[in-house]
């Protein structure tokens, strides 16, 4: 049986910060639920375009999720398919060919060929009829997406915007790295839901989960290497560091 699950609630918030946007999803599996659901939290109603952007890239981690399943799934059969590939192939070049070859060369032509039919029987994953039912099936639950508004998304960016206007980005990475608390604080009870789906985008986020770590770790009197990294990863448009600290508050 498969360890791994396809996800079927997916709650999202959808946040209009100054200069883009950010959808935080926490998604998790239900007993009971036969098909997937899809709830979208924001500030106020969205547009088209915005709509159609977040059903693309929700309808892209449910296939993630769903391809995860399928490959788990058939792991066993699939290892066992290769190892029986490699046995035929290691006993091909041990009794079949004339000129015996060296036993690491055998060895190592087998393993090719074994890996070559791994990687062909893993590609046609897409191609049978549970994964093309579970990716259907959500799809379709994307067009019936529920859309609500919330009180946290409108918070979260006033809080931003206030965030903003009041630090300067070389003011903010000194106030995070020398871990001054001289900043507007978040002021905001958040739900369980929204505070997992900042944890889960912390969690596939590699650069602010290596600024989080670093921040944990840093010395009270601060870290002149951290504060250069930070001012570089802005410049190249690769971390927001207002929305790093509002992180850093959740987390």
């Amino acid at each position: 049986m498969s360890s791994k699950q396809v996800f079927n609630r997916c709650v999202s918030y959808y946040l209009r910060l100054r200069h883009y946007s950010l959808l935080l999803t926490y998604r998790e599996r239900k007993d009971g639920c036969d098909r997937p659901v899809f709830f979208l939290f924001s500030s106020g109603m969205i547009s088209d375009e915005e709509r159609d952007e977040v059903r693309g890239s929700l309808y892209a981690g449910q296939l993630k999720s769903i391809r995860a399943f399928v490959q788990d799934r058939y792991y066993i059969p699939r290892l066992i398919i290769s190892a029986m590939v490699f046995l035929i192939f290691y006993l091909f070049f041990s009794l079949v060919i004339r000129d015996p070859l060296p036993l690491i060369d055998e060895i190592i032509l087998s393993a090719a060929a074994a890996l070559i039919c791994y990687g062909l029987l893993s590609r046609t994953d897409e191609k049978l009829a549970i994964y093309r039912n579970l990716a259907s099936a959500a799809h379709d639950s994307l067009s019936l997406m529920k859309e609500e508004y919330s009180e946290e998304c409108a918070a979260l960016e006033s809080y931003y915007d206030s965030l903003s206007s009041y630090c300067d980005i070389p003011a903010m990475i000194d106030c995070l790295v020398s871990r001054s608390e001289d900043y507007p604080h978040l002021q905001l009870s958040l739900s369980d839901e929204l505070r997992k789906a900042f944890v889960s985008y912390t969690d596939e986020n590699r650069i602010y989960r290596s600024y989080m770590k670093h921040l944990n770790n840093v010395r009270t009197d601060g870290d002149l290497r951290l504060s250069s990294l930070m001012r570089q990863a802005v410049a190249n448009d690769n971390l927001d560091v207002y929305l790093l600290c509002i992180l850093s508050q959740i987390m």
